[in-house]
């Protein structure tokens, strides 16, 4: 029988491994102080005598070749029992293990210690079973029980918990979309649509909606919202846009059943969304009612509750037919009035002011000449304007984010506003008055400053650059999207870039701590994106000479929901201008930090004393103190090699410190 169950064991196979540990751990057993063995009867390595378990890699049955921390392409592992915590560097302390087919990039070591100083180990790409946790390069201790530290647990999560539904005189529901992931100990678990079939149909680790095995969607409990059954999106339900609101707030509760992966049918807690009106303010609204002849309507404003109309009683006279909102055509001997109204979300109340002329029906006005006066609140439509000159003028259209708060705006003085400027050809010469303003474009926090680009139609000319920038004067220039393919080009003879440090993206599990100025190294690759965009997920360095170093940290982690890195970017609304992204980010923002880290150029770096005196000149590699860099012991840039020092640094003990360098992790 295997010494490693795989991961769907019959009962059969579950009964002989117990029956085999109870027998050789009750008799027969051999201990190797040399190397913490402890086998049974057969050979087999039972348990160990020692508390901590060192793990390394390497490419051959000694480990002296391409000795590592860890298991990217390498054909070996090797393992070291002792009760030091500290991991050696030497592959000779190691007892190897050869992997069929090598660990290549996407398989790794997982280990479950399972008490009394046992564990097991597995090869593979997802967590091998239930309590099995991943290697990931520091001493594992075998007195803490992996199993009851990740125990299948199962939770289901809304994103977003709360969805605002934009609100004027009615719900609007254009993008409110509804997506419920469901996770355990070990990342997402997959949604399945089949929601009322027998519980043996029911797959081990996945999700489905309703109280049993027969309820399925009809369990789902909707209060003052109407929106259909959801699809599978994978690793989540998607739910389609809802289609009515009728209270605010409103809410949907939908149970959950969870079938582990021991084959357990568990019962969830009831996930609830919730449907909440974003109000911008107070609006504006009108109703139309006809009266018989041409009277004048007085009376006095009135509110009524919610947007109900007023009542044709509320003001004088009161022939007239009942208030709408829709627009009516005046019959014979008929005119159409107006009620103005201002709508207020906060009281749900909305103020009527009196009725007023809205609509006057006549058979044909002509007239060569006519002196108007003014007009106002008026809308002229099919008109030319022959003129030379508008002078006084101030001309201001739609609803926007010009100073006055439209689209498009010219004021008395000839300055010109404009959202969403379109042509084909801009030219503004500023450089013919004493003072020459740039054009400038100044946005909202959740819109894009200033955009040039170059039309997916467009022949794709030498001249196709979406973006060129010059300074005649010293000779530079640099393009943005260019024809030859660059996001960014420098053309210009002068100095092309300045100050220069070149960073990258990384990825850091959810809540981990890091230091400004300590040295990460690659874990595993989590995305690609074309051939010029990876992302990782990093690990502060904790080993002396770490050839997966990657770089400094030079911010903290952020919220990866916070930012739109480009390996993540699936292509570009050419409506909208926004990112479409990859479906992986919206699973990878429930498990992961973004976090950038510098890797080329100028910066600094924290070091301390291991390899001795820091001299200006000196290259720096990882040292066994967290994060930390240290004196390189000789002057070859490896693999390893970190930096090089700006500046001389003694120290004293364990102290550490920041020093200027330049990186060279590339």
């Amino acid at each position: 029988m295997p010494y490693i169950l795989d991961n769907s064991p019959s009962q059969s196979d579950v009964s002989e491994a117990i029956n085999y540990l109870l027998t050789n751990f009750s008799q027969g057993l051999t201990s190797n102080p040399n190397s913490g063995e402890v086998t049974g009867p057969s050979g087999i390595v039972v348990g160990y005598l020692y508390k901590y378990i060192a793990i390394k890699y390497a490419d051959s049955q000694d480990g002296s070749v391409n000795f590592s921390n860890t298991p990217t392409d390498r054909l070996y592992y090797g393992i070291r029992n002792t009760n030091d915590s500290a991991e050696s560097t030497n592959p000779t302390d190691y007892i190897w293990n050869l992997v069929t087919g090598g660990f290549g990039t996407t398989k790794f070591l997982w280990y479950s210690v399972t008490g009394g100083r046992q564990i097991q180990f597995a090869i593979s790409t997802l967590s091998y079973n239930v309590g099995y946790v991943q290697e990931i390069g520091v001493s594992i201790d075998l007195d803490i029980i992996t199993s009851s530290l990740t125990s299948d647990s199962f939770g289901t999560t809304f994103s977003p918990a709360t969805l605002q539904v934009p609100y004027t005189n009615a719900p609007e529901f254009s993008g409110v979309i509804s997506r419920l992931y469901g996770t355990n100990a070990y990342g997402n678990v997959d949604f399945v649509t089949s929601q009322t079939d027998s519980d043996g149909a029911f797959v081990n680790n996945t999700w489905r909606i309703g109280g049993s095995a027969s309820t399925g969607y009809g369990s789902i409990v909707q209060s003052g919202i109407t929106i259909g059954n959801p699809s599978d999106g994978g690793s989540y339900a998607l739910w389609p846009v809802p289609t009515a609101m009728a209270s605010n707030s409103a809410t949907m509760a939908v149970p959950i059943r969870y079938k582990d992966n021991a084959g357990t049918i568990r019962q969830a807690a009831l996930s609830t969304l919730q449907f909440v009106f974003n109000y911008s303010g107070k609006n504006s609204t009108i109703c139309y009612a006809l009266y018989d002849g041409n009277p004048t309507v007085t009376g006095s404003s009135i509110t009524t509750s919610g947007t109900n109309v007023p009542s044709t009683t509320s003001f004088s006279p009161t022939s007239a037919t009942a208030f709408t909102y829709a627009v009516q055509t005046p019959g014979p001997s008929q005119a159409m009035f107006q009620c103005d109204g201002i709508y207020d979300p906060v009281s749900n109340t909305t103020n009527w002011n009196t009725p007023y002329l809205s609509n006057l029906k006549v058979g044909q006005l002509s007239a060569i000449t006519a002196d108007l006066g003014t007009i106002n609140a008026g809308i002229i439509n099919g008109i030319t304007i022959n003129s030379t000159n508008i002078n006084g003028g101030v001309i201001k259209f739609g609803t926007g984010t010009t100073p006055s708060g439209n689209a498009f705006e010219v004021n008395s003085a000839g300055v010109v506003w404009a959202d969403n400027l379109f042509s084909k050809i801009i030219y503004a010469d500023t450089g013919s008055a004493a003072f020459a303003p740039p054009i400038s474009s100044i946005s909202g926090s959740n819109h894009v400053g200033l955009l040039a680009a170059i039309a997916a139609s467009g022949t794709g000319g030498v001249e196709a650059h979406a973006l060129r920038g010059s300074n005649y004067i010293v000779g530079s220039a640099g393009l943005i999207g260019t024809a030859n393919g660059y996001d960014f080009y420098a053309e210009g003879s002068g100095t092309n870039y300045g100050p220069f440090t070149g960073t990258h993206d990384s990825l850091v599990i959810t809540g981990s701590n890091f230091v400004v100025g300590d040295i990460v190294i690659d874990q595993q690759i989590i995305e690609k994106n074309g051939i010029s965009s990876t992302i990782s997920l990093v690990a502060t360095s904790t080993i002396a000479n770490q050839p997966a170093a990657l770089g400094v940290v030079c911010a903290l982690p952020n919220s990866l929901s916070l930012a739109q890195p480009a390996v993540y970017i699936e292509s570009v609304n050419l409506e909208t201008y926004k990112n479409v992204m990859k479906p992986s980010y919206y699973t990878d923002i429930l498990l992961y930090d973004l976090m950038p880290v510098n890797s080329v150029g100028e910066g600094q770096i924290n070091v301390c004393g291991e390899g001795g005196t820091i001299q200006a000149g000196d290259l720096i590699c990882t040292s066994s103190t967290s994060g930390k860099g240290m004196r390189q012991s000789d002057d070859l840039v490896h693999s390893y090699t970190v930096a090089k020092a700006r500046e001389t640094v003694t120290f004293t003990g364990s102290e550490i410190k920041q020093i200027a360098c330049i990186y060279l992790c590339g």
